[in-house]
């Protein structure tokens, strides 16, 4: 399995409230522990649904960093927020609900409520 413990955090923004929400924090050695664990449950509290695992796996750019990605068959075209693990293999995601709603601030990726 793959080590997630790089210290980059993922920050998920509730859906439905106003931009100074709190937002969720799940560090990769958080998600790194859960790795048996449905992901759905990383969710709890947060109105946002993790999709099928049809992007876990795709090539991506940055080993053990994050990224805004799209896949035509994935999620309407919308992007999604994604750990690229040390095989630079998308190894985690969030979707995200708007074509402009995904960000990356410096080691955060964001995807932020419309």
């Amino acid at each position: 399995m793959i080590s997630l413990e790089r210290g980059i955090q993922l920050k998920i923004n509730s859906t439905g409230c106003s931009k100074n929400t709190i937002r969720t924090l799940i560090t990769l050695s958080q998600i790194a522990t859960m790795k048996f664990i449905s992901l759905t449950t990383v969710v709890l509290s947060v109105a946002v649904i993790v999709g099928a695992d049809d992007v876990i796996g795709i090539p991506c750019y940055k080993a053990d960093g994050m990224g805004c990605g799209t896949v035509a068959i994935h999620n309407n075209d919308l992007p999604f927020v994604y750990i690229c693990g040390p095989q630079k293999t998308i190894t985690f995601y969030l979707d995200c609900l708007c074509d402009t709603c995904c960000k990356i601030e410096g080691t955060i990726g964001v995807c932020e409520a419309p």
